[in-house]
């Protein structure tokens, strides 16, 4: 069977013509937080992913033509030093143990790199901001050093997943650049080397936040729902109850611009949240019964001779349970380079059938994701 063409880097049009597929401005980022081999009952946020859909969804992307970048790709694109057209970076927050157990062995037998970024006051402990899965236990020292040879950078996460906003500059210095090399030392190597980028706790920032990140030395960090340059670049979240489809549909542009068509109407958004997001009821003799959920009208999507899962609606970001804006924390406990085509990525999906450009979607600028 054919080997799927590498994702192009510029314009295969002939002159005078316009190519069929249009670059996107940005690559995609991905966000996702836990992985599980069965689906979990006890995480209604929707967090913990099956490592099954992982594969599915990551080998699908590399049978069409998508090309998944390291830290160092992601740059060169921002950098417009190469172009972003499908492109993709996984980013994962937290690091629960499920992430070296499940997921870096799938990531690694495919050749996507990632990024992990973990709260350093937590290393080895639990994550006691998280109500229900309670107490879910985090990487220890030993198991995180052990990722990068894996593909997996460790970025930072603040200290103790507490919100940013509005706290005062001393707490930021300690939640950003003390907590770089606290865990920089946790990994053995310079933090220039080891530790590069940031994700907002909750996606949470504002200005203060920014600034104390970019004085830290870090030169991007991701946010969640909010785009605010290369200090705040937003995700396009992953969770439990996505389909082969609605992962699909959450990687077109026109998913994303609906999203934040919601941003002028907050009211509308949470409900949408609400409803789309709500875990479906389980029965004792028969699969979940489908909730109803709310999504923006897309164009239809071409199908691919790719098995699917049986599908559902497109899901839509986990909702958010944002700590208030007073400054008071939650109660807590206290490089690879880029990525092109490889031999690994050929031989993983080697059997997929030659991808047909008539079912490329073009990746959007930006994204909208949950909890952080």
């Amino acid at each position: 069977m054919a080997e799927p063409r590498p994702a192009t880097t510029g314009s295969t049009a002939a002159p005078g013509r316009r190519s069929p597929l249009r670059p996107s401005r940005s690559t995609v980022v991905l966000m996702y937080h836990g992985f599980c081999t069965t689906r979990r009952a006890d995480d209604p946020e929707n967090l913990f992913v099956e490592v099954a859909r992982l594969e599915e969804q990551l080998t699908w992307l590399l049978a069409h033509g998508w090309e998944a970048l390291d830290l160092d790709g992601y740059r060169d694109v921002r950098a417009g030093r190469r172009s972003g057209h499908r492109t993709v970076l996984v980013t994962i927050d937290d690091g629960f143990d499920s992430v070296a157990d499940l997921a870096a062995p799938v990531l690694h037998r495919l050749g996507v790199p990632a990024v992990l970024f973990v709260p350093s006051g937590l290393v080895g402990a639990t994550a006691t901001w998280l109500p229900e899965p309670a107490s879910s236990p985090l990487l220890q020292p030993e198991r995180l050093r052990g990722l990068p040879a894996l593909g997996v950078e460790i970025g930072l996460h603040g200290r103790d997943h507490r919100d940013l906003r509005g706290i005062d500059p001393e707490e930021l210095h300690r939640q950003t650049a003390l907590a770089r090399a606290e865990l920089a030392d946790f990994l053995g190597a310079p933090a220039a080397r080891c530790v590069r980028s940031f994700a907002y706790p909750y996606g949470a920032h504002d200005r203060a936040a920014r600034d104390a990140v970019a004085a830290a030395g870090f030169l991007e960090a991701f946010s969640v729902f909010d785009d605010a340059g290369p200090m705040a670049v937003s995700r396009v979240d992953v969770n439990a109850t996505d389909t082969l489809r609605s992962f699909r549909v959450k990687l077109m542009p026109q998913y994303r611009r609906a999203w934040r068509a919601l941003e002028s109407a907050p009211a509308l958004r949470r409900l949408v949240h609400k409803v789309s997001t709500r875990t479906p009821n389980r029965t004792p003799d028969g699969p979940p019964e489908a909730a109803p959920t709310a999504v923006p009208s897309e164009p239809p999507v071409a199908e691919a001779p790719v098995a699917e899962a049986p599908e559902q609606a497109a899901s839509e970001p986990t909702p958010i349970r944002r700590p208030p804006r007073t400054g008071t924390a939650p109660t807590t406990t206290s490089a690879t380079t880029s990525t092109h085509r490889t031999t690994t990525q050929r031989a993983a999906f080697a059997s997929a059938p030659e991808p047909d450009p008539s079912t490329g979607t073009t990746p959007p600028a930006d994204g909208r994701g949950p909890r952080g």
